[in-house]
């Protein structure tokens, strides 16, 4: 099967980093592993499958972009950090949700949503999730937390719009946005915004 056009301008971009030997070793491996982990499964997509390219970012998210000692861990389930009944109907729900990926800091829990695209629904779902694990972080934890939405592509145009939104509720429920791509004029992965989510998640848990 062709690759879509989709999955292709993914692979191409990926391909294009790793080949720039002005990167860091550790940047050029994470595109490789990428592009690699792309091409190997485009064969199953449909050719409007966008669910391959989250799937295998997540995969090289964990493998591949942190130093060894942060241990990534993925689809973590709310119910081992939250304090509320499961005889509450709210509890209930929020003891089956889980989160994209979570790191155990030093000091710091940290908790991430992933989502391929970032506009207003994507950032929102991510929004209420986290304002919700931060309202019932179980009192238990000597360890503070930190909360995150992480997106690929913006096809939102206004990010700032966004942020703001974020910022403008009480106790923000995401302390962090990171975007990875850039949108205009072209898809262009954003190297410094990269190199940034590493350094930044990478002080954040210590």
């Amino acid at each position: 099967m062709p690759l879509s056009d989709y999955i292709k301008r993914y692979i191409d971009e990926a391909e294009l980093e790793n080949s720039d030997l002005r990167h860091p070793a550790w940047l050029r491996d994470f595109f490789k592993c990428f592009s690699d982990s792309l091409r190997q499964s485009a064969t199953k997509a449909s050719s409007g499958d966008r669910y391959i390219v989250s799937v295998a970012f997540r995969d090289v998210l964990i493998n591949h972009l942190f130093p060894k000692k942060i241990v990534i861990k993925p689809e973590e389930h709310l119910d081992e950090h939250i304090d509320i009944s499961t005889s509450d109907p709210l509890g209930r729900l929020l003891k089956n949700k889980r989160v994209d990926f979570f790191i155990a800091g030093k000091n710091v829990d940290l908790f991430i949503e992933f989502k391929t695209n970032l506009q207003f629904n994507d950032l929102a779902a991510a929004m209420v999730e986290m304002a919700a694990l931060k309202r019932f972080f179980s009192p238990e934890k000597t360890k503070t937390v930190q909360t995150a939405s992480l997106h690929l592509f913006p096809s939102q145009p206004d990010i700032e719009g966004l942020r703001a939104l974020n910022a403008v509720i009480g106790n923000p429920p995401l302390d962090h946005i990171w975007v990875l791509c850039k949108a205009q004029p072209e898809f262009r992965f954003d190297i410094d915004a990269i190199k940034s989510f590493r350094k930044q998640v990478t002080e954040i848990v210590g």
